[in-house]
């Protein structure tokens, strides 16, 4: 923890979960998997241009991105 202390945390406003919600009724993302739809909605909130992650399920699935980036723009 030490080690990322000093980098900003994104804040969670209503943007952020109004985002996610979206995702979420999109039918994309399945309900067990809201913190996904959560993670990318942050990420897209504050413009964030890359989202590391070993998630292949949900958020760096090829299929799904495309239908994400949909829902963002």
């Amino acid at each position: 923890m030490n080690a990322i202390s000093h980098i900003e945390m994104l804040e969670v406003d209503n943007d952020v979960i109004l985002l996610a919600e979206r995702i979420m009724m999109s039918g994309i993302i399945p309900p067990k998997a809201d913190t996904d739809a959560l993670h990318i909605a942050v990420a897209s909130r504050h413009s964030i241009d890359f989202l590391l992650t070993w998630n292949c399920t949900h958020i760096a699935n090829a299929e799904i991105l495309v239908k994400i980036n949909h829902i963002v723009t």
